[in-house]
């Protein structure tokens, strides 16, 4: 299923960003269900719309929960820098801004949010000692980043109701460049560093 934001500015008006879910059992046990979700929000644009693509984003993403009951994923693009700065991984205002536009608000100014909605954990963060680390290299440019210098806006959310024999496994979320052969013109798949963890089915 999907659904497209609402409210858009620019040429991403033309690119019908939205939301895709879907529903996964591992290994076919009803008790290892999770949900799977992915999104590309608003590059650049007002504050106002992206505020309107989170809260339509956290609607759905409720609504297909069970209405806050089980386990998911939110993974994306989501355009909003969770680094401080270029050269500093504290996560920013603005990222606890996006959390709290989400109803996944922090209450104790870290990366693990306890809001309303849903337990919610940074995994990149979290796995990096609490900083965001380095996920995009810069508009257009197919390479591998400086782990040091650049912006942070591809996460890897785990949202969490603790029903279900669900976990993730600590310490295997990390930002994979996904390098292509040698050879090619571009040194990787994306400008964009993909954002990979592993969960694991208790039941078995």
């Amino acid at each position: 299923a999907e659904v497209t934001y609402e409210q858009a500015e620019g040429i991403d008006a033309y690119a019908s960003k939205g939301v895709l879910w879907a529903r996964i059992k591992f290994f076919g046990l009803q008790e290892c269900e999770i949900d799977a979700f992915t999104t590309h929000l608003q590059a650049g644009g007002s504050k106002e719309t992206k505020n309107s693509q989170l809260g339509q984003l956290n609607e759905f993403v409720y609504k297909k929960m069970k209405n806050g009951r089980g386990e998911g994923i939110v993974t994306g693009d989501f355009n909003l820098d969770g680094r401080t700065s270029d050269i500093n991984g504290t996560l920013s205002p603005r990222y606890f801004d996006m959390l709290d536009e989400l109803g996944w608000a922090p209450s104790s100014g870290d990366y693990i949010a306890r809001g309303s909605t849903f337990d919610l954990i940074n995994l990149l963060a979290e796995d990096n000692g609490g900083e965001m680390p380095v996920t995009s290299t810069g508009e257009g440019i197919y390479d591998l980043p400086d782990p040091l210098t650049g912006g942070g806006i591809d996460y890897g959310f785990y949202l969490s109701q603790n029903s279900s024999a669900l976990s993730r496994t600590p310490f295997t979320a990390v930002n994979d460049p996904f390098e292509t052969d040698v050879g090619k013109p571009y040194r990787t798949l994306s400008d964009h560093i993909a954002v990979r963890f592993e969960l694991r089915c208790n039941a078995i």
